[in-house]
Order: structure tokens, then sequence, then C-alpha cells
């Protein structure tokens, strides 16, 4: 048996860890962290006070995870604490003074990957999965020191390393918790359809989008079938300084679901377009597409071709993926034409628009009609998108994948041995 101590240098990062799905942690394998009142363990890491709780008090899993909890997964123990008040090298090494020798090796996690490690004495582990990655240059300085890892759901292109571990389904479980999408119920539901084409776009934030976005409105005839769900600030400093921070952005994103329910069809612009050239990663544009998928909504999706390629594997099905040659796609890289897979995705774009307007012509605008068509031709892929996407966040495979890459080839702890094991 094996025991390890985890550090966090927040309480968000160990919930971005561990409450989000990334590590194979059940109710049969999960305890309350106890440790004795004296110690200087418990006087400068532990607050009892900041403990989870639920509502139900039959619910006991739920009622006694706290902060600070231990788990077991085969043969491995892991004690979890997070810090209170700054982390330092010093403060680790006063913490863990009387206690290190408990323990075969100590991680510590970082989710500001700007963040220096504190020391090349410790494991240190940062995990990334936000909206905006980090520069590679910053990766490559992390991974210099053999005891460092990186975590992440995006990746660069042509970038790999022993200590770089990288899958795109990361950023399902992180999206949809830390948004509260888990909320919204999406189950069935009767509501009158008011338009054919339903999107948000900031306008003026990415010339390629807005390009994209004006050639698809210059199809509608009748400009009230598409619908830009998007608000404009005015002079309200208010809502502007809220958006501005990061918990203001959050609040933002729940109202797509009153706004999506009213539309036959969606379109969905990923922060990562065809035109980046270094990196790609999946954000919660993706997450709502597949999630009103449930509600027989479909999406276009338009996202970097490296990431339409991965759902297509995945077994995802976007309505824009019927007119995409994805044989094609795959070769981008190899053409002599740079833009070639941004064509590629552009297009299927157009083509979707397109179809949308001959379903309405065919059906003379009648909505109803338009949206039983949907349900008896698309309801099948729809269905499974949601499927799947429940099917990945609860993937023991990819948990254990994350709780592997983390503990191989760990340094241990015992007499400040540096040996990488």
């Amino acid at each position: 048996m094996h025991k390890f101590l985890f550090l966090f240098e927040s309480t968000s990062i160990q919930r971005n860890i561990f409450f989000y799905n990334f590590l194979p942690i059940t109710e049969n394998n999960i305890k309350e962290l106890v440790v004795n009142d004296d110690t200087y363990f418990h006087k400068k890491m532990l607050s009892i006070s900041e403990a989870y709780s639920t509502y139900s008090e039959k619910n006991n899993f739920l009622k006694n995870i706290k902060y600070n909890f231990s788990f077991q997964h085969k043969d491995i123990e892991v004690d979890t604490v997070v810090f209170s008040g700054d982390i330092s090298e010093k403060r680790v090494d006063e913490v863990t003074k009387k206690i290190k020798r408990n323990y075969d090796a100590i991680f510590i996690f970082y989710f500001n990957t700007s963040t220096k490690p504190i020391s090349d004495k410790y494991n240190n582990i940062y995990v990334e999965c936000d909206e905006i990655p980090t520069e590679i240059s910053n990766i490559k300085q992390i991974l210099k020191s053999p005891q460092n890892k990186f975590i992440t759901s995006g990746i660069f292109d042509d970038f790999s390393h022993d200590r770089y571990y990288y899958n795109h389904k990361l950023a399902f479980g992180y999206f949809y918790y830390l948004l509260g999408f888990y909320h919204l119920g999406f189950d069935k539901i009767n509501i009158e359809k008011e338009n054919l084409l339903g999107s948000y776009l900031k306008k003026g934030y990415r010339a390629q989008r807005d390009e994209l976005y004006d050639r698809v409105v210059e199809k509608f005839d009748n400009k009230d079938k598409i619908k830009n769900y998007s608000f404009k600030f005015d002079n309200n400093i208010s809502m502007a300084l809220d958006l501005k921070f990061y918990f203001g952005w959050m609040k933002n994103h729940i109202t797509s679901f009153t706004d999506y329910m009213r539309s036959l069809f969606i379109l969905n612009f990923e922060s990562d377009g065809p035109d980046e050239p270094n990196n790609h990663h999946i954000t919660e544009k993706t997450v709502k597409s597949i999630l009103f998928s449930k509600l027989n909504i479909p999406s276009i999706l338009f996202a970097h071709q490296e990431i339409l390629i991965k759902l297509k594997e995945d077994g995802f099905w976007f309505l824009n993926f019927d007119f995409i040659d994805f044989d094609k796609l795959k070769k981008w890289q190899e053409s002599d034409d740079e833009r070639e897979g941004a064509v590629i995705v552009d297009n299927s774009v157009l083509k979707s628009a397109d179809f949308i307007l001959e379903l309405d012509k065919k059906f003379k605008g009648n909505k109803k009609e338009i949206e039983n068509y949907i349900v008896k031709n698309y309801s099948d892929k729809l269905q499974n998108n949601y499927k799947l996407f429940k099917n990945i966040l609860n993937d023991i495979d990819i948990k254990e994948e994350v709780f592997n890459t983390i503990t191989k080839n760990y340094k241990k702890w015992h007499n400040q041995n540096t040996h990488l094991i």
C-alpha cells in the first residue's frame, strides 16, 4: 500500500480535480481526513468550518465530504488538504515537517499555470481546462523540471512530452459542473419555437466569426428567422463590470437555456476557430451544443478542424457534419493551401444554413412541421450525443488515466530522496 499527500494551492483547484469528475472517487472509497487537533498540520491548514454539507440529512456521502478528506484507489491511499492562506516553500516545509514520514510522496496542485512551483522538492501538478490556454513557452518552462507534470484539455499542435497529459474530454466535466448545467432539466419541454436559427455572437470580437455570421445572415431574406441572443452593455456599468470578473462571466451562461429552446437550430462558435494555427481546446460552447441535443435541437458547431475530427471520432453528431468530407478534413495540414481546413469548416456552416432555409421553404414556414421533421430524422443522433456525454462524465478509464499520470514516476519523500520511481 502506498500513501500520498495531495496539497492544493486553493479550493478552486481541489474542486476542479476532484468534484468535477477528474479522479476515481466514489462513495465507497472516500472518508473524512481526521487529524489530531494539537498538530501544526491541523492548526495551519485545516478549517473544519469549511465543510461541505448538504440539505439532505440522509445522504451521508455528500454530507461528510469536506475540503480535507481521504480516498483509496486500488493500492494507493491519498490524503487531500487545501492550503489556507498563501502557499510557500517555507510553509509547506513547516507543515509537513512532522508528518512527511507518513507519506511516500507529496504532490502540490496548481490551477494557475503562471504560478512558479514553490520547490523542486515536491511533485508539482499543473491542471488546465479553462477558456484561455497558457502560452506554450510557459508549459515548456514548467516541464523542464523532472518532477513537474501538466494535465490539460487543450493541446498545442506538434507538441508532446511524457509529462504532458492531454485529453479533450476533460473539458466536458469541467464546464458541465463549473457553469451549473447539471442544475438544468433537459427533459422534453413543449415550447413554441420563435426562429429557425439561434446563436450567441459578440460582434467585433473575432473577425472570422463576424464575417461568417454575416454571410449566414445574408442568406435569410426574413431576418426575423435568425436570432443573435447576445446583448449590448449600452451604458450599464454594473453589468459590464460584473461580466469583467470570472464569477460574473459564469452567470451569463444559464440564460442560453431559455434562449436556445426557442430556436429550431443552433449556431455555436467555439473559442478556437479553424484559423487558429497553434492550439485548440473545447469550451462550454461545445458542451451547450451537446446538452441541447437532448431537447432535439441540432447544432451547427463552428470550431477548429481538429476539434471537429475528435468529436466525430467520439461518435458525436452536429448538423454541419453532414456537409463535411472528414477524409479530406483530416488531410488539411498536408494541403498547399493553409486555409484548406478553414474553408471546409466555413462551407459546412454555410451549407447547413442553406439546408435549414430549404426546410423552411419545404414546410412553408411551419415551425411545428420542421420540428417534427427534426425529431423524425435526427432524434436518434441527438439523443446519442447526450448519452455519449453522460458516459464520458462517468468514464472510469479517463479518471484512472489521469490518476495514473499524476502518481507514476513520482519523487519519493523519504530522507529527502529525489529519486523518481
